[in-house]
C-alpha cells in the first residue's frame, strides 16, 4: 500500500493558495485581475523556495504561473486582433476610448511579447511539456515554454512553404508511418545496420522493446544497432534491448557546445550515450571506432532533437561498406538517411510527425 505523501504546513498552505489562484483563473477574463494571480502565484514560489519546499511544490507554483501567463497572452493577443473591443478584456469600467496602454497596466511590451508567445503554443504540446517534465523529475520554467513556442512557429512556417518533393532515389525509401508498421514489411535478415534516435522520455519506453523485437527479425545475423539514448531510464533501455539483442558496448558523443543542466540531481551532463547491440555475435569488426565521439551541432531548426550528419557518416563508415541496408526508424527530419544515401547505401527511414518526414523528403 502507498504511503500518503507527509507535507509541512506551509506547503499545506501554498497548495491551498495555488488551488484558490486555479479556481480564479476560470473564471476571470480581466487582464489586471490576472496581472494580481500572478504576482501573488510568483510570490508563492519564491515563499517555497526559500521555505526549502519540495520540487513538487515549487513545479506546482510554476505551473500555475504559466498557466496565467498563458491566459494573459491570450488576452493581450485579442486585444492587438480587436482593439476596438477591448473594453471587456481590460476592465468594465472602461470606455474604448480609454483603453489604457501596456504601461497602464503595468506590463511591459517584453512581458506582452513573453506571454504572447506562450499562449501561441498549441495547448496539447504545453501540457506535454507540463506533464513531461513534472513525471522527469525536472524544473518548469517559463523560458524553456518559450523555446518550445519559438520551436512551433519556425515549424508553421516551414509547413506553409509546402517543400518541392523531388522523386526519391532507387535507393532511397523513406516512409510516414510508425517503424513497427513498416518493419513488419521488411523480410527476415535484410537489415546491415540500425542507426537511430529514439525518443527518450519515459512514456515512450515501450518503443525501444518494439525496436528490439524488430531488429532481432530484421537485422542480419551479427548486424549492429546503434541507438542514442538519455541517462534518465538508461537502465530500462538496457534491459529492453538486452531481452532480444547482445550487448556489445557503451559509446557516447561529447557535447561540443557546453553542457545540458540536469536540475534533479545538480549535474552537468557533458555526454550522450549511445548503446551498441548486436543480433547475435557481431558478424564483423567495429574498424577500430573511436567510442567517444566530439558531436557538432544539428539542423535544430529542421528538428529539436537533430544530430550532426558528421557524427551518423562516421558511424555508417564504420560499420558498413557501400551498397548494404542502413534503417533508421526515427529518422526525424532525416539526417542519418541523408548520410547513408550520400555513403552510397541503400536507405530505409520512418517518420510519423507528417512535417518531419517532408522536410526530411524534400533534401533528397
Amino acid at each position: 500500500m502507498n504511503e500518503l505523501i507527509q507535507y509541512t504546513p506551509q506547503e499545506k498552505s501554498v497548495i491551498a493558495s495555488l488551488h484558490q489562484a486555479h479556481q480564479a483563473l476560470l473564471h476571470t477574463k480581466d487582464i489586471g485581475e490576472l496581472m494580481r494571480l500572478r504576482g501573488g502565484v510568483e510570490g508563492l514560489r519564491y515563499t517555497a523556495k526559500q521555505w526549502g519546499a519540495s520540487k513538487e511544490i515549487v513545479n506546482q507554483a510554476v505551473e500555475m504561473k504559466l498557466r496565467i501567463e498563458r491566459g494573459l497572452g491570450q488576452r493581450l493577443a485579442d486585444m492587438e486582433k480587436a482593439p476596438g473591443k477591448r473594453t471587456d478584456l481590460v476592465t468594465s469600467c472602461y470606455q474604448v476610448d480609454d483603453v489604457p496602454t501596456l504601461s497602464e497596466i503595468g506590463i511591459s511590451k517584453m512581458q506582452s511579447s513573453r506571454w504572447q508567445s506562450v499562449a501561441a503554443l498549441p495547448l496539447d504540446v504545453f501540457e506535454r511539456y507540463i506533464s513531461e517534465t513534472k513525471n522527469s523529475l525536472q524544473d518548469l520554467a517559463t523560458a524553456t515554454v518559450l523555446k518550445l513556442s519559438q520551436k512551433y512557429q519556425k515549424y508553421e512556417k516551414r509547413k506553409a512553404q509546402a517543400p518541392t518533393l523531388n522523386t526519391l532515389p532507387p535507393t532511397v525509401n523513406l516512409y510516414h508511418a510508425p517503424f513497427q508498421d513498416v518493419c513488419a514489411e521488411l523480410p527476415d535478415g535484410s537489415i546491415d545496420f540500425i542507426l537511430t534516435d529514439p525518443p527518450y522520455h519515459g512514456e515512450h519506453l515501450p518503443l525501444w522493446l518494439d525496436l528490439a523485437v524488430a531488429a532481432k527479425r530484421i537485422l542480419k545475423p551479427g548486424g549492429y544497432l546503434f541507438a542514442y539514448c538519455g541517462q534518465m531510464f538508461l537502465p530500462d533501455m538496457l534491459s529492453m534491448l538486452g531481452e532480444s539483442l547482445d550487448y556489445v558496448w557503451l559509446a557516447g558523443i561529447q557535447h561540443k557546445h557546453g553542457y545540458t543542466q540536469i536540475w534533479c540531481y545538480e549535474i552537468l551532463n557533458a555526454y550522450k550515450p549511445i548503446l551498441i547491440y548486436s543480433n547475435g555475435k557481431p558478424g564483423r569488426s567495429l574498424a577500430w571506432l573511436v567510442d567517444l565521439f566530439s558531436g557538432g551541432q544539428g539542423d535544430k531548426e529542421a528538428h529539436e532533437w537533430a544530430q550532426p550528419e558528421t557524427e551518423a557518416t562516421y558511424f555508417i563508415e564504420h560499420v558498413t561498406f557501400a551498397g548494404e541496408t542502413v534503417l533508421d526508424p526515427f529518422m526525424g527530419s532525416g539526417t542519418i538517411p541523408r548520410a547513408a544515401h550520400k555513403l552510397g547505401r541503400h536507405v530505409i527511414g520512418c517518420e510519423i510527425d507528417e512535417q518531419h518526414f517532408l522536410t526530411a523528403r524534400s533534401t533528397f
